[in-house]
């Protein structure tokens, strides 16, 4: 039977849980029972009711600790944050109830390999990234340099740049100029994202830029 997942908007780690076990288990061809077996047999007695608790999405949920997550993630063969953050590439996961990331980013950060850039940091960190300033160091920085800081989804047909072609055609003689001055693609194309959804930071870079040629 088909199960709705809640990929619609960040999940905090106890709704992706509950959803991942119960994903996890039927890809091994699991019943509930069967997975009750495999964990009472590594010492943790429990029951296919327990189970059925682990799994459900509503009001009957049961929780479940540090200790049984550690259970859970050994018997269905996965790491531990396999059942806590969403696998699906575009999520995000709820790290605070007012703060949402990136899922490989919290998937890195829960494996000790970088820690979570969020807010104004976050959007310094672009600029400082757009204009040459920095290596990228976060799963984020990588994905938003070498995809230029747009998703496939952003891309417009040839009809829509048509429409606009003269109040483009300043932008693209800077974009050449650019590129023939030896400033990689990608940066250029970052440089560009961050200039549309940041305004007022993208003026920032340029000060920052002239102010490091000093």
């Amino acid at each position: 039977m088909a199960r709705k997942q809640q990929t619609e908007r960040a999940r905090p780690p106890s709704e992706v849980l509950p959803e991942e076990v119960w994903r996890l288990r039927r890809a091994r061809g699991w019943s509930q029972a069967k997975l009750a077996e495999e964990l009472t047999a590594q010492g943790w007695a429990v029951g296919q009711t327990t189970v059925a608790k682990i799994e459900a999405t509503g009001a009957g949920r049961r929780q479940v600790t540090v200790d049984e997550l550690f259970r859970l993630a050994f018997a269905l063969g996965v790491t531990p944050i396999a059942l806590l953050v969403p696998p699906e590439p575009e999520a995000f996961s709820e790290v605070a109830p007012a703060v949402e990331v990136e899922a490989a980013d919290v998937r890195a950060w829960v494996q000790g390999r970088q820690r979570l850039v969020v807010g104004e940091e976050r959007a310094e960190r672009a600029v400082q990234l757009a204009a040459g300033h920095r290596p990228a160091e976060t799963e984020a920085d990588r994905f938003y340099l070498a995809h230029g800081g747009a998703e496939e989804g952003d891309l417009l047909p040839i009809e829509a740049v048509e429409r606009h072609e003269e109040a483009l055609a300043p932008v693209a003689s800077a974009v050449w100029d650019a590129l023939e001055a030896g400033v990689p693609r990608a940066v250029v194309t970052a440089y560009a994202e961050v200039a549309c959804a940041m305004g007022p930071l993208a003026a920032r870079a340029r000060q920052v830029s002239k102010t490091r040629r000093r």
